[in-house]
């Protein structure tokens, strides 16, 4: 797994640990943060599950794009 992976499965912690230079400790702390502002989901039961929640990253995309076709460059 890699930390692309969140868009089309299921991932646990650890598989994020694996992939990421990153202790155990921080990644779920982002995770948390993420979860908390609805960006990703989880269920708590033994290890910890997080998934992208798709509608949210769709209205991400569609945000960035109109704050990249509004913004002036310096």
């Amino acid at each position: 797994h890699t930390a692309y992976d969140l868009d089309t499965l299921p991932v646990v912690t650890g598989d994020l640990v694996d992939v990421l230079p990153l202790a155990q400790s921080t990644i779920s702390q982002h995770l948390k943060v993420l979860k908390e502002a609805g960006i990703v989901r989880g269920t708590i039961e033994g290890d910890q599950c997080y998934c992208l929640d798709p509608e949210v990253i769709d209205w991400l995309i569609d945000f960035c794009g109109q704050v990249r076709t509004e913004a002036a460059c310096c």
